[in-house]
């Protein structure tokens, strides 16, 4: 079973690649607006539209695509193996990306939750290899191996947001407990009226 058709020339291989940049332009989830100030009316504009949000691609994975499309359109002839090699190396960023927030989470979960969060990545990432060896065998020629590679990376893109929203929520959830158990700041002593001065008056 193919992940996409195959590609036998390079404008098809253009349109492969094409087609994963496309699929890979996942926006991270959108900040909550800020409400709006005291006594605002509802539903009125809150001063100008939400920033982008960033591509969660590398500069590098995009300046990789665009030199296998130059070179394909210069010779006419598709590179499937460079184009896996654009998504293998993609989705090593990307990885990393996942890493370093699973290590920012696995600071704030206790043992039983470590462990059940370790087995979840895990499973997700069996899923992935699973999921994506059925649409194109990774050990077939070279267009299954890039079909392949484009689908580990569509996946780890995704896991990656994922990752990285829990990791900000968890981190707000910290900041949040911290702050309610901090005691409560002491009122400022009031200043005592100085010696021999008349009453206030009334």
């Amino acid at each position: 079973m193919r992940f996409l058709p195959l590609a036998r020339s390079a404008a098809l291989l253009a349109a492969l690649l094409a087609a994963s940049a496309a699929q890979a332009q996942l926006k991270a989830p959108a900040t909550p607006a800020a409400p709006p100030p005291a006594g605002a009316p509802q539903g009125a504009p809150q001063g100008g539209q939400q920033p982008n949000m960033p591509d969660p691609l590398s500069k590098d994975f995009r300046a990789c695509v665009q030199k296998v499309q130059d070179a394909g359109q210069a010779t006419k002839q598709a590179d499937p193996a460079a184009a896996q090699a654009c998504f293998s190396a993609e989705t090593k960023r990307q990885e990393g990306k996942i890493a370093g927030s699973a290590q920012r989470i696995g600071k704030s979960l206790n043992p039983a939750e470590k462990k059940r969060f370790d087995d979840a990545n895990g499973a997700w990432r069996q899923f992935r290899d699973t999921e994506c060896a059925f649409f194109a065998d990774p050990k077939g020629g070279p267009i299954e191996s890039a079909n392949n590679a484009q689908c580990a990376l569509d996946r780890t893109i995704k896991r990656a947001l994922d990752i990285e929203g829990l990791s900000l929520a968890m981190a707000e959830r910290e900041a949040a407990a911290k702050a309610a158990a901090a005691p409560p700041a002491a009122p400022a002593p009031s200043a005592a009226p100085a010696p021999g001065a008349p009453p206030a008056k009334k």
